[in-house]
């Protein structure tokens, strides 16, 4: 029998682990929300993982929707549109940051540009076909401003 795990037990692990979210992203996120740009973050965690991050750092304050692939029938790229459909974002005014090549897929697949972290979880070789590639999330307000 499988063992599901509940928000606080995610908060728990969350907390015990004392992960720290990327230099300057908390920043960056705000000064992007400041000039009008809808937030979505959107992961293939589950939701309690995910509600459970966003509490611990607060991120409900800087992202306008939170959403996990557990809330859409299909997969990274489904999810995606689902995001910009309950942020009423059209795809091709949309940026999909992410590390991994399954989010350069899904950006792909909701009609959207893809931005490739250069850290993170991904390797280097996965980025490729990213629109823009960035080593620092503050790169992302000068792309947001003029893609």
């Amino acid at each position: 029998m499988a063992y599901k795990y509940t928000e606080e037990d995610c908060e728990g692990l969350v907390r015990a682990k004392k992960g720290k979210l990327y230099a300057g992203a908390t920043k960056t996120l705000k000064q992007l929300k400041k000039k009008g740009i809808k937030l979505c973050l959107v992961t293939n965690g589950g939701k309690g993982y995910i509600r459970a991050v966003a509490g611990t750092y607060s991120l409900q304050k800087v992202f306008d929707a939170i959403m996990s692939v557990e809330e859409v029938k299909g997969d990274k790229g489904d999810l995606v549109k689902a995001a910009l459909k309950r942020l009423g974002v059209k795809p091709k005014e949309a940026l999909m940051v992410g590390d991994r090549a399954s989010d350069i897929e899904a950006a792909r697949k909701a009609g959207c540009k893809a931005v490739a972290v250069t850290y993170g979880y991904g390797k280097r070789d996965e980025l490729e076909g990213a629109d823009f590639v960035i080593n620092d999330l503050k790169e992302l307000a000068e792309i947001a401003e003029n893609a």
